[in-house]
C-alpha cells in the first residue's frame, strides 16, 4: 500500500492538539490512539532525537541547539530513516495516509522562555487603531484597527477598509489568510473565478496563495472588516504607503 504522510507541526500552545485530534477523528486517517504519551504527540514515540523535555522543555527548547534539526544534521542518515519507520510509523500503517505531530520552532512567534514558561507579551487591551491611509485617488480608505504594535504579536491583523463607489480592484493573491466581514453595501467577492455578491452580515474568505479580486458596482461606499491571519499582510500590501498614525487611548487603572 503507498502511503502519504501529513506531518501537523507547531510551537506548544499554537492549536496543533485540537488540529491533530480533529483529523483523528476521520477513520479513513491513521493516528496515533491511546498510546499513553502526552497528547499521543509523535516526539515521544521514537529514538530517532530528543523530545522536548530533554532539551529545556515547554519554550525553552528552541533554545538549545540539541533541538535545532536540519537536512544537514547528523542525524540524517540512512539507519536513522529506518529506526525512525520501525519506531514511529509501522505502528500505524492501517491506511493510505498517516497523521503525526511534531514539534517546531518559529523566529516570529518564538517567546524567550523563563523557567520553561513563555513570558507574556505586552499589548493593549482597548484600542481605536494604529494607524490609517486614504489613498489619493479616493480608492479606498484604509484603517487599521489590531497589528503587532497593539497585539504584541503577530498571530492576526485587523483593519477597516471602505471601497469607493464603483470601485474596481485587480486580481491579486496574498500571503495570509484574508476574511472579509461586510459592515455595510454590497462587495463582489471573487476568488480564482468564482464569487458572488456580499451583503451585510456576509462574509467572504481567500487562503493565502489564491487570487482575489472585490469590486463595488454600487454608488456608495463599502465598508468592511478585514483580517488577516497570521498577521504580516498589511506590511505586504500597504508597506510603502504613508500612513497616519492614530493616538493611542489612555487605559485606566480600573482594578478594585
Amino acid at each position: 500500500m503507498k502511503h502519504k504522510f501529513l506531518f501537523v507541526g507547531g510551537h506548544h500552545r499554537s492549536g496543533t492538539s485540537p488540529l491533530y485530534g480533529l483529523l483523528c477523528s476521520d477513520r479513513s486517517i491513521s493516528c496515533f490512539r491511546d498510546t499513553g504519551v502526552i497528547e499521543d504527540e509523535g516526539q515521544y514515540l521514537q529514538s530517532v532525537y530528543p523530545p522536548n523535555r530533554e532539551v529545556g522543555g515547554k519554550g525553552a527548547f528552541c533554545l538549545d541547539d540539541r533541538a535545532f534539526l536540519t537536512e544537514q544534521s547528523s542525524l540524517v542518515i540512512q539507519a536513522r530513516k529506518k529506526l525512525m519507520w520501525d519506531n514511529h510509523f509501522m505502528k500505524i500503517q492501517t491506511a493510505s495516509l498517516l497523521l503525526t505531530t511534531f514539534l517546531i520552532c518559529c523566529p516570529d512567534t518564538l517567546v524567550m522562555a523563563d523557567d520553561a514558561e513563555a513570558s507574556h507579551p505586552e499589548y493593549s487591551v482597548v484600542t481605536q487603531g494604529t494607524r490609517e491611509l486614504l489613498r489619493a485617488d479616493g480608492s479606498d480608505f484604509v484603517k487599521i484597527l489590531v497589528d503587532a504594535s497593539n497585539l504584541g504579536g503577530n498571530e492576526v491583523e485587523i483593519a477597516e477598509i471602505t471601497f469607493a463607489p464603483n470601485y474596481v480592484g485587480g486580481g491579486h493573491p496574498h500571503g495570509s489568510m484574508e476574511i472579509f466581514y461586510v459592515l455595510s453595501g454590497e462587495l463582489t467577492h471573487v476568488v480564482n473565478g468564482k464569487g458572488a455578491t456580499l451583503e451585510p452580515g456576509m462574509v467572504g474568505i481567500v487562503r493565502a496563495g489564491d487570487t482575489v479580486e472585490h469590486i463595488n458596482n454600487a454608488d456608495v461606499p463599502v465598508k468592511t472588516l478585514v483580517i488577516w491571519i497570521p498577521g504580516g499582510e498589511i506590511e505586504r500590501s500597504f508597506g510603502g504607503a504613508q500612513m497616519q498614525p492614530i493616538e493611542p487611548l489612555v487605559i485606566e487603572d480600573m482594578a478594585r
